[in-house]
C-alpha cells in the first residue's frame, strides 16, 4: 500500500444496491474534493467490514465506558454450531445479517455474561477476567 493514494473521508453518505443487483454502492464525502462511491460484491463488502474491524486495533483501546457502540438492532438472533465451534448470527431489519464465529470457551463466557447481566440476583459471580 506504499503507493496508494490516501483520501481522508469526512462522512459516509450511505449505501444502495447497484443496478446490476450483484453489488452494493457506498457513497463517501471526502474532507476535500468531490463525493465518490465504491462498489462491492457481497464477498468484497464482507472482507472490507472485517478489515475495518481489524483496523480498529491501530487506535488506543478506550475504557469500556468510553467505547463506541455499533448499534445493529437485530430483529432475530440464532446460535448454531458443533461441539467446539459456534456461530452467533444477528438478523437485521432490512434483510442483512451479521455472524460471528467463536470457540466453545468464548461461547460459554458470552453465556455467563448474558446471564449475569439479565438476571444478576440469580447468577453466581463469574471468575475474574476480561469481558
Amino acid at each position: 500500500m506504499a503507493q496508494t493514494t490516501l483520501v481522508p473521508i469526512g462522512q459516509t453518505l450511505g449505501w444502495q444496491s447497484a443496478p446490476d443487483g450483484q453489488r452494493v454502492v457506498i457513497g463517501f464525502h471526502p474532507e476535500t474534493g468531490p463525493d465518490f462511491a465504491l462498489s462491492f460484491t457481497q464477498e468484497g463488502l464482507m472482507a472490507n467490514i472485517t478489515n475495518g474491524l481489524s483496523a480498529l486495533s491501530a487506535f488506543p483501546t478506550p475504557k469500556m465506558t468510553d467505547r463506541e457502540v455499533c448499534t445493529i438492532a437485530p430483529r432475530w438472533i440464532e446460535v448454531a454450531g458443533a461441539a467446539d465451534d459456534f456461530v452467533l448470527t444477528f438478523f437485521l431489519d432490512h434483510g442483512g445479517s451479521l455472524a460471528f464465529s467463536m470457540n466453545k470457551e468464548s461461547a460459554e463466557r458470552l453465556s455467563q455474561l448474558l446471564a449475569a447481566t439479565l438476571h444478576p440476583a440469580s447468577t453466581p459471580p463469574s471468575s475474574p477476567g476480561t469481558h
